[in-house]
């Protein structure tokens, strides 16, 4: 029974991250769902993108998407959804995703995701890699604590998986 429309989603929570203002249009065949025009608020800026399910067993879908995250504020977004710690300014990245979710599973488990994008007008705090460096070329005490950038470009590549 195929059916089609618009979803709006005052606060979306997936562990600790966090939509607000979230609206999308769906579709729904025997195919799978299709949601598409994603728009939503993330931790200061814009998140936007499309997201696919299709049936791949019993109880299992799998999923495919490709996301906008811009003007976000890098630390809290990574924060919500990494271990990586001490990146703070404005990022502007772009993901494909994949993977399969059904009852009982965590899709985190089996996610693949490649992404580029920038962190503009940012700092590296408490790094250790950093401080160590600081501390080999002879930098006066601390200098390795907080740097200063204006860009860092960057990529991202998971396989397989979180564990």
């Amino acid at each position: 029974m195929p059916a089609a429309g618009t979803i709006t989603i005052d606060r979306l929570v997936r562990d600790k991250l966090t939509l607000t203002g979230v609206t999308a249009q769906f579709a729904v065949a025997e195919q799978g769902v299709d949601l598409t025009g994603i728009t939503g608020k993330a931790y200061g800026g814009d998140a936007k993108g499309e997201l696919h399910l299709k049936p791949a067993g019993p109880e299992q879908w799998a999923y495919d998407g490709d996301f906008l995250v811009d003007q976000v504020r890098a630390g809290d977004l990574l924060a919500a959804v990494s271990p990586i710690r001490g990146l703070e300014g404005t990022l502007r990245t772009g993901f494909r995703v994949s993977g399969l979710n059904g009852p009982g599973r965590n899709p985190l488990e089996s996610l693949s995701m490649r992404g580029v994008g920038i962190v503009f007008d940012g700092t590296l705090v408490n790094i250790p890699a950093v401080q160590k460096l600081a501390m080999a070329l002879n930098l006066k005490e601390g200098a390795g604590a907080s740097i200063p950038f204006k860009t860092i470009r960057h990529s991202v590549r998971v396989q397989n998986g979180f564990a």
